[in-house]
């Protein structure tokens, strides 16, 4: 009869048990609200009470399809670009935002046309790692 016991008791462990790998965070909502962001390791979490998901925090690469744009002279171009991020902030990225990855996407990709749309031809082919910075400091400011 203990044994029963036993692994019953065994069995709902298990199932509380959660991993959260060293480059993941998790944050975690109590009856639907936000209670905590869990750290690397193993974590208990009551079951139907509390849910979680994995936040992966390593710098990701991600690259933005080829932009179609008109410069300040009328010039047609095609512009393309690697996003490079980082999640600061486990919490307000799945909080604050339904679908960080592709909401610092989009908002790259218009940044982008609209920084292209600014400049002349002439300014896009020599001043490059200007108008890098500048798209650069704009998709920061906003992401953070």
């Amino acid at each position: 009869m203990y044994i029963y016991i036993i692994i019953a008791v065994i069995i709902v462990i298990l199932a509380c048990l959660k991993q959260v790998n060293q480059y993941e965070r998790g944050v975690v909502f109590t009856m639907g609200r936000y209670a905590y962001v869990m750290q690397p390791g193993w974590r208990l979490l009551i079951p139907v009470f509390q849910t979680f998901r994995k936040v992966d925090i390593r710098v990701k690469a991600v690259d933005v399809p080829d932009q179609k744009a008109i410069t300040r002279d009328n010039v047609p171009v095609t512009v393309n670009a690697v996003i490079y991020y980082k999640v600061a902030a486990a919490e307000k990225a799945i909080i604050e935002v339904e679908n960080f990855q592709y909401a610092i996407s989009q908002y790259a990709q218009t940044t982008m046309r609209n920084i292209v749309g600014e400049a002349t031809l002439d300014e896009l082919l020599g001043q490059r790692e200007k108008i890098a910075d500048r798209i650069r400091e704009i998709v920061d400011k906003e992401t953070d």
